[in-house]
């Protein structure tokens, strides 16, 4: 795969990082969360466990409202936006498109989602399900992007960050009920799209004073993260070719690298025939349906399991978005 260096060098953080002045303004987000959403499951799955040779704890962001964690980064960000317009709009490998849906309808506003062409008919469905405005355009996230980009220019509607702050003080709800519910996890393997999710759970964890090791993990066909965590340095990739949509990400956001460099123990790649094969096992192992992005936790840490032997281990599960004939044939092959 080609790769492309960014002039821009990384300011790499000397310290741990959290954007939390102090815990009671996480929990104000909390609560603010669950006025419309419910708290997901933590569960050690007995079946995982034994497959893995030590604890394993899953946290369930596939059993939110729409099969996502994006709605908690999602709500707290047109929370933020909601005084200063009534439309927004944004581009979407899907999930987050589907919770900047749910929290537009759920403050009275509106939302303009632009997807890749490829995206899941499942995803589609399910945005305009929410009221959204979906708009088919680009081969990838990143032509998507710069579509709408020069949609809201022309339209004169705010166009949506796909990585920022806020994004990620929305998603670290879900390490605090994560950490709150499970003592002394020592591991926590996190998927990276563009960092709201993995960044959101370094907060957390540095806001809590708490020394567990995060791995970010990315699939191999979209590998930009992982190389420019190597490279320290902002490293682009001229194609992405992944089953992970979600996770198919060719530009990383410098904001979510400069947070990552210092706070992360490290980044893993992982195959696409491993991404299958851990949707399978986690439909065997706890009858519960992951997409390709959901799955790479999973992946990673199974990979993982000699070198994890005796620690307390979590994964994400971040979502359960994905076209009903492709998993079926990923459960009949694997």
């Amino acid at each position: 795969m080609n790769t492309k260096k960014s002039t821009n060098i990384i300011k790499v953080y000397q310290e741990s990082y959290s954007v939390f002045k102090n815990i009671n303004e996480l929990k104000k987000i909390s609560r603010f969360q669950y006025k419309y959403i419910n708290p997901t499951p933590q569960i050690s799955w007995p079946k995982i466990n034994n497959r893995f040779g030590n604890k394993i704890w899953v946290k369930h962001e596939n059993h939110t409202s729409i099969g996502s964690f994006k709605i908690r980064s999602s709500l707290n960000l047109i929370r933020v936006k909601s005084k200063s317009n009534d439309i927004f709009c944004c581009a979407s490998n899907g999930n987050y498109g589907q919770g900047l849906a749910f929290a537009s309808k759920a403050l009275n506003k509106k939302i303009i989602v632009f997807c890749p062409i490829k995206t899941s008919k499942i995803k589609i469905l399910s945005l305009k399900s929410l009221g959204a405005t979906v708009m088919l355009k680009g081969i990838d996230f990143t032509e998507t992007y710069q579509i709408a980009k020069q949609f809201s220019i022309e339209k004169n509607i705010e166009l949506l960050p796909s990585y920022s702050t806020d994004l990620s003080k929305g998603c670290s709800t879900y390490s605090y009920e994560l950490f709150n519910n499970i003592d002394a996890i020592d591991k926590i393997y996190v998927p990276i799209g563009l960092g709201s999710g993995i960044c959101g759970t370094i907060f957390t964890r540095n806001v809590l004073n708490l020394k567990t090791k995060i791995v970010g993990v990315v699939p191999k066909g979209a590998n930009a993260y992982y190389l420019s965590y190597r490279n320290k340095n902002l490293t682009n990739i001229n194609k992405v070719s992944t089953f992970a949509e979600g996770t198919a990400i060719r530009m990383p956001s410098n904001e979510s690298l400069n947070i990552m460099f210092k706070n992360l123990h490290d980044v893993v790649q992982i195959s696409e025939v491993d991404i299958k094969k851990s949707i399978k096992k986690i439909f065997d192992d706890t009858s519960n349906i992951a997409e390709g992005s959901g799955a790479l936790s999973y992946a990673a840490a199974y990979k993982d399991r000699v070198k994890n032997k005796n620690l307390n281990v979590a994964i994400i599960l971040t979502g359960s978005n994905i076209d009903r004939i492709k998993y079926s044939k990923i459960i009949s092959k694997f």
